[in-house]
């Protein structure tokens, strides 16, 4: 079925990018998904809080999509499993520095999106507080990682 919707997107000269979830959100099993859909517009979106609360580490998450990566959701968090709990950016444990390390050293150009699910979680802080500061965070630590520092 995915090829049959990429042939589709592709004739409408757009792309799908699929949501690495639930079931689906580790990378090897994206990675395998991928590879059974060889399709120049079928990519694969990296969450890397989702990687990350699933146990997987950057280091070995994004060498699994980077060849067919459309784009970065970003969101922090604490915990693992059934104990994963978001965070604002930078106060989590997601190791962001480090994903955003592998981004820049792998070329990567396409677009990052904060991923601030207020909707479902009103325990965080509310969208006109943690967009300005999620913008802000990963601002830096982009340009940190362009430059080549890693620090805090």
């Amino acid at each position: 079925c995915l090829i049959t919707a990429a042939d589709y997107a592709q004739r409408l000269g757009v792309c799908i990018a699929v949501e690495p979830h639930d079931d689906f959100v580790r990378s090897s099993v994206m990675a395998e998904i991928l590879r059974s859909a060889p399709h120049p517009t079928l990519g694969v979106i990296w969450d890397i809080g989702n990687a990350y609360a699933a146990g997987e580490e950057p280091i070995d998450s994004y060498p699994l999509l980077k060849e067919r990566l459309s784009y970065v959701q970003v969101k922090d968090g604490s915990g693992r499993g059934g104990q994963w709990r978001l965070t604002r950016l930078g106060e989590g444990q997601t190791p962001l520095r480090q994903a955003f390390e592998l981004l820049v050293e792998g070329g990567f150009s396409g677009p990052l999106s904060v991923e601030w699910e207020y909707a479902w979680h009103p325990e965080l802080d509310p969208p006109e507080i943690a967009l300005p500061h999620a913008a802000d965070y990963v601002r830096r630590i982009w340009a940190d990682a362009r430059s080549g520092s890693t620090r805090r």
